[in-house]
């Protein structure tokens, strides 16, 4: 009764040990190709260090009133990219989907540049003119209900 007890416990061993390698091989695996959601405020938290010229990431918020400017001539344009806390500013060259305006939720994808420049590969705008990403529209009607106490 010994040795059985002894050989399944060793087996239970070896089992359980497998499987730890297997989620450990998994999680690396999709680690290696998650792209990160960040809004402007998370961004500026954590950007220095863990965010790398070389990281493609996301950024989701608001296009910033006044602040979409474009190049003539150019398929270049600059704005700005908010979360009602704290904003961005994009860089983009190419064709901005048609909803893209002043006050719509976007998604920019594309680098962080070491000046704090985010260079942008696309741009997503939601088809949902009420759409703003996860959590920002909290934080603006939370902010536009402290504007309106503070009145």
């Amino acid at each position: 009764m010994n040795k059985i007890h002894h050989r399944r416990i060793w087996q239970l061993s070896f089992i359980l040990l497998g499987l730890a390698l297997a989620m450990l091989c998994i999680l690396y695996g999709l680690r290696q190709n998650v792209n990160l959601y960040f809004t402007p405020t998370q961004l500026k938290a954590q950007a220095p260090g863990i965010v790398t010229e070389d990281k493609t990431i996301k950024i989701g918020g608001l296009v910033a009133r006044h602040s979409i400017h474009r190049a003539l001539g150019s398929l270049s344009v600059k704005f700005f990219i908010t979360d009602g806390g704290a904003s961005y500013p994009v860089h983009y060259r190419g064709v901005l989907p048609d909803l893209f305006r002043e006050g719509q939720g976007v998604v920019v994808e594309g680098h962080l540049m070491p000046d704090g420049l985010f260079q942008a590969d696309r741009v997503l705008a939601k088809h949902d003119e009420n759409y703003a990403p996860p959590g920002i529209k909290e934080k603006i009607n939370r902010a536009t209900k402290e504007a309106k106490h503070a009145a």
